[in-house]
Order: structure tokens, then C-alpha cells, then sequence
């Protein structure tokens, strides 16, 4: 077991020796912190912390079925989707190498590979069994965060607040020769990239690679923004921290010097500024400090756009000219032609190595798997959509997405799965100011999802109101 791994079982004793239904989602948050770390290595088999906690929501799950039934909330889950995925996928998974044994595939799951991606015949793998693990521990999280009363909307901002903190440590560790606790990230069983071909300093945090800070920096920054400048009801603390840990992310998102960054980015950038002057414009005390927002970065890039276009521009440019921009470019394109070779039943996952998430999926359990994945996604960003508490979870959903799409293959990303489960379950119907949640009464208020009754003299969101949140100028009585 790792350091890492210690503090995981720690917590998660502590969690279920008080009370797994409040503190569990928090624990599952935790573990995005330091995703690319090993909490327990099994021989082949790295299990890292998100994975860990998994597992321990599948007895929690059998035991609230077997001793509460099932919950309402729990027929408003996705099951025959999910499980269609699921059948899919590891049938696919399990006939594949033996249908098209042989097959040439670009894959990192051979021997002196030394994790490097090279073309080698299709054939079973230990990854094949693990992706169809991870992608059943999905299943098994999203059910059981449909068994909790209810989910606070600022879960999300734990783990990926402190890996943005940690990240940010390590960059004044290679900057400043600050003290940094590389036993507790760093793990043997991972290649690790911080330097570019001709020696250029690259962050990457308390990541693998550059473009995984990335993926992490972009993720929380679109849940920060969208928290601090659009979340309903979120106390003004909330909107404080948020928009602390969008400054780290920025910075530590500039530092990794990222081409997947820059692109992803970008897109987002398009993206989500119409929905936070729609949200500005729909509730006008955010107008104020999005009209600061807005005027600031319209005056850097007044002065700045020079240095601006320079550092995108030379950043893209680079990445263009790389050799690995090639190879990542061949990798999808030669998972594609696979296709043709399956019948468009793919090679299984865990099977091949892609560049991006599409190609992989196409790829590996072919257009009827990636539709099915694709619909599961969609549905996810649906729900967190209806209320509006979620709407930053669903705005973090949209930019894993989008950066995973630019580059990053592997669809059971911690990042990635936590968001569509919380964005899933997290939602419960919303209800309007005039519509007062129905108070309930002695020990029973957190059964059932709700908190004692809560007035205030300010707006706040119901789902705000049952974590305990005061709000502006109110009290809990």
C-alpha cells in the first residue's frame, strides 16, 4: 500500500464508521486530487484511490437495497442504459481478441513496451479486464449516489480544489526549490512527462503529463466560474473559494504549456461565456462582478494580445511540429481503420491506445458503444441542466468532455466518470422560490433529503439549503 493509499483507507474507515451517506461523495471527490496515483498495487493491477472508494460503495449499495428497498430516487437512475453499455461493452471486450486474434492494433500492453505505444497483433490483455471493471464501478457509483437522500452541489470543488492547490505546491518546487511531498504523488508505476523535446519546462503538476493537468486545470476552472459567478443560493464563502481556486487553475494551466489546454480551452471559451452572460443577465446581482470580469480580461488583452497570441500561437505551432502530434494523429486514424477489420464490433476495451476519447470508443466497442457512451453523457449534462445548483457540475462535465475529446482516450477517467455520476444523480427535481420545500420533522429530516426548516431573507437554492448552508442575512432555526 502506497502513502497515498494509507490516507484513502483512513478516510474511508473513518467515513463508514460515522455516516457513508453524507461523507462518501465527499471521499469520492477526494480521490481526484491525485488521480494518476497508486493507492494500492495489486501485481499488475495499480488500484488507484478513486477505484479504492468504488469498491467500497458496492456493499453500501447491497446493503441499503437489502435493508431500505429500493428508493424512489433510485427509479429515476438510467438503469437500462447503463446496463445496455455495460452488456455491450464487456461482451465486446470479452469476444473480440478471440474473434480478431491477430488483428494489428496500436497498444502499450506488451512486454518491453516500457509504456510506450507500439503496433503489436490483438490478443487478451490484463487492461482488458480492468477498463470493464472500472466501467461496472461506474455503474455501481452512479447507483449508489441515487440511494443518498441528497448530494451536496460543492462536492466536486474538493478534490479538484486540492489538486489544483498540490499542483501549484510543485510549481513553486521547481521554480523555488519549495519543499514538496513527491513520495505521496509520484508512484514507479507511472511514465511521467515535465519537459518538452528540446529541455522546455513543462508543469504538470501532481499529474502525469502536461496535457492530464490540463484536462484537471480546465475542469476546475469551468466549475469555478460557473460556481462563483452562476451558482444559485452558493454563499458568498463559496463564490470566495471559487474564485481562488479558478486563479490557481489558470496558472497552472499557463505553466503546462499544454497544446490540449490551449485548443480545449479555447473551445470552452466560446462555449460557456454566453451561458454566464445568460445567467448574468437573468439574475442581475452577478452582473457586477461578471462586467469586472469582463472588463479585466478586455484590458489584458488590450495590453497583452501580443504576448497572448505569441504564447498560444508558438504553443500550438510547436505542438504541430512535434513527432508526437504525428503519432497521436496516427494513433486515431489507425484505430479507426480497425473498424473495417471488426464489422464495426471494435477490439474490446483496454485493447488499443488512441490520441482522443472518440477515436478510442469507436474503436474499441465500436459506433453502437461510443452512441451508447455518448447518450449517457448527454443525459447527465441534461439532468445537472434542470436544476440549477447543478449547473457548474454540468459545466466541469462539458469540459472534461471537450478536453478528452481534443486529447485524451481513457472514458473511465476519474475526472470523467465522477462527473456524469454526480450529474446523474445529483439532480432531484427543481423547485421554485414559491414553492417551498415541505419541512420535515425530528430525525427524519435526513432521511429524506431534507434539513430542518430554513428561513431565510435572501434567495437560496433548496439543494444549498439542505447542506446546512446559511444564507445571506437568514438562519437555520
Amino acid at each position: 500500500m502506497t502513502p497515498w493509499g494509507v490516507v484513502i483507507v483512513l478516510a474511508l474507515l473513518a467515513t463508514l464508521a460515522t455516516n457513508p451517506a453524507r461523507w462518501m461523495p465527499w471521499l469520492l471527490s477526494l480521490t481526484l486530487a491525485l488521480p494518476k496515483t497508486s493507492a494500492i498495487i495489486a501485481g499488475p493491477f495499480p488500484l488507484g484511490g478513486f477505484q479504492l472508494v468504488s469498491l467500497a460503495c458496492a456493499p453500501l449499495l447491497v446493503h441499503h437495497l437489502a435493508t431500505r428497498g429500493i428508493p424512489e430516487s433510485l427509479r429515476r437512475a438510467p438503469v437500462g442504459l447503463m446496463a445496455t453499455l455495460f452488456v455491450w461493452a464487456a461482451a465486446v471486450t470479452a469476444l473480440a481478441p478471440n474473434l480478431f486474434f491477430g488483428t494489428a492494433i496500436l497498444t502499450s500492453q506488451v512486454e518491453n513496451s516500457e509504456g510506450f505505444v507500439v503496433e503489436a497483433p490483438l490478443t487478451y490483455t490484463s487492461s482488458n479486464l480492468a477498463q470493464v471493471a472500472y466501467l461496472g464501478l461506474l455503474v455501481v457509483v452512479v447507483l449508489y449516489l441515487f440511494t443518498l437522500p441528497r448530494i451536496d452541489p460543492r462536492v466536486l470543488l474538493l478534490g479538484l480544489g486540492v489538486g489544483q492547490v498540490l499542483s501549484t505546491w510543485r510549481l513553486g518546487a521547481d521554480r523555488l526549490g519549495v519543499p514538496f511531498p513527491t513520495a505521496l504523488v509520484d508512484r514507479s508505476t507511472y511514465l511521467y512527462v515535465d519537459l518538452t523535446g528540446d529541455g522546455t519546462y513543462r508543469l504538470r503538476g501532481v499529474f502525469t503529463e502536461p496535457s492530464v493537468l490540463a484536462l484537471y486545470a480546465l475542469t476546475t476552472l469551468a466549475l469555478c466560474l460557473v460556481l462563483m459567478l452562476g451558482g444559485r443560493g452558493a454563499p458568498s464563502r463559496t463564490r470566495w473559494i471559487a474564485g481562488g481556486l479558478a486563479v490557481l487553475a489558470l496558472v497552472n494551466l499557463l505553466f503546462s504549456r499544454s497544446g490540449t489546454g490551449v485548443v480545449a480551452g479555447g473551445i470552452l471559451l466560446v462555449a460557456l461565456l454566453p451561458l454566464l452572460l445568460g445567467t448574468g443577465a437573468r439574475r442581475g446581482r452577478v452582473l457586477g462582478p461578471l462586467a469586472i470580469l469582463l472588463c479585466g480580461a478586455g484590458v489584458v488583452a488590450l495590453l497583452l494580445h501580443e504576448r497572448v497570441v505569441e504564447y498560444a500561437g508558438g504553443i500550438v505551432t510547436s505542438k504541430v511540429d512535434s513527432t508526437s502530434y504525428g503519432a497521436r494523429t496516427q494513433s486515431d486514424l489507425e484505430a479507426l481503420n480497425v473498424i473495417a477489420e471488426t464489422f464495426g464490433l471494435g477490439v474490446g476495451l483496454g485493447s488499443t491506445r488512441t490520441s482522443s476519447l472518440w477515436p478510442y470508443l469507436v474503436a474499441s466497442i465500436g459506433p453502437v458503444g461510443t452512441a451508447l457512451f455518448a447518450a449517457l453523457v448527454v443525459l447527465a449534462i441534461r439532468r445537472a441542466w434542470t436544476d440549477q445548483a447543478w449547473h457548474a457540475a454540468a459545466a466541469a462535465l462539458v469540459a472534461a468532455v471537450v478536453t478528452k475529446s481534443v486529447a485524451g482516450s481513457a472514458p473511465l477517467e476519474p475526472v470523467l466518470a465522477l462527473t456524469i455520476a454526480l450529474c446523474l444523480a445529483g439532480p432531484r427535481g427543481e423547485r421554485t422560490d414559491d414553492e417551498p420545500e415541505a419541512p420535515a420533522s425530528g430525525t427524519d429530516h435526513y432521511l429524506e433529503g431534507r434539513q430542518p426548516h430554513l428561513a431565510t431573507g435572501g434567495e437560496q437554492h433548496p439543494q444549498w439549503a439542505e447542506a446546512g448552508v446559511r444564507a445571506p442575512g437568514g438562519r437555520l432555526s
